[in-house]
């Protein structure tokens, strides 16, 4: 057995180097037979080879020919080779947003397209309705492009606010690309309905010497209250009810908007 430090193409101290290469040096912990030598020898004397470099990203079919002297030909199985160096892209950024909506109990309708030269895997898709980006469940997709449609309901947020979405895209070879953060400001909100809570519909009253109603409004915004009776217009308060009327025997249909 050998012990210490061996050179090949040279004496152990590195002394007498050979003048020439050495290629494909391999060591075996046994003696090889004269065909294993051999059969070394031929695959490696008759492989043939070619270095293709800038390749787009495509699927490519490769096939191998060989021809004796004699003129005979065989070829290799065709060989298909996928390259894909680029990350998916975004394009075509769509809301059903306006100069008045989104608005609080709203559903906002995304459309992204996802596009990629080889093939889409899936995607992820994340918005902060929920006052932080959160992830939904991963999309499945196929092909090279595909559009997002996604739907927003507006539960959180209230007028001022930021509704902001994004996009996690994978294509089938493992690609990643993350969209920017596309946002829309949440506008005014109308209040609820008014409900007028005295007095009661249909009751019969020997004097009423008020209206009590009650509405909200979800942006914190004071509200002008509207007083109909009969159909015209009495009054306009705000953010208080109708605390002096003095309504004379008779039949009264009353309305409040807000």
């Amino acid at each position: 057995a050998f012990s210490g430090t061996r050179a090949i193409g040279a004496k152990s101290g590195g002394s007498d180097s050979s003048n020439g290469t050495i290629d494909e040096v391999m060591i075996f912990s046994r003696s090889l037979s004269a065909a294993e030598i051999a059969a070394l020898y031929n695959a490696s004397k008759n492989q043939s080879y070619h270095n293709y470099t800038s390749l787009s990203d495509a699927t490519h079919n490769f096939t191998g020919y060989a021809v004796d002297r004699a003129g005979n030909v065989n070829s290799t199985p065709e060989r298909s080779v996928t390259v894909d160096a680029t990350e998916p892209s975004f394009s075509a950024n769509k809301t059903n947003g306006t100069a008045t909506t989104p608005r609080y109990n709203g559903v906002v309708q995304i459309n992204l397209t996802l596009s990629d030269s080889v093939g889409l895997d899936g995607y992820f898709f994340a918005h902060n309705d929920t006052s932080t980006m959160a992830n939904g469940s991963y999309r499945d997709v196929s092909g090279t492009s595909h559009t997002v449609i996604e739907n927003i309901t507006v539960n959180t947020l209230t007028r001022g606010d930021i509704l902001g979405w994004q996009v996690w895209v994978n294509d089938t070879l493992g690609n990643v690309n993350v969209s920017q953060v596309y946002t829309l400001e949440i506008k005014n909100t109308a209040p609820d309905q008014p409900n007028i809570i005295y007095p009661e519909e249909g009751k019969n009253y020997s004097s009423i010497n008020n209206i009590n109603y009650s509405s909200g409004d979800v942006d914190g915004d004071s509200l002008n209250y509207d007083i109909y009776i009969n159909g015209s217009f009495n009054t306009t308060l705000v953010d208080v009810n109708l605390s002096e009327w003095n309504a004379s025997d008779g039949y009264y249909n009353l309305t409040v908007t807000a």
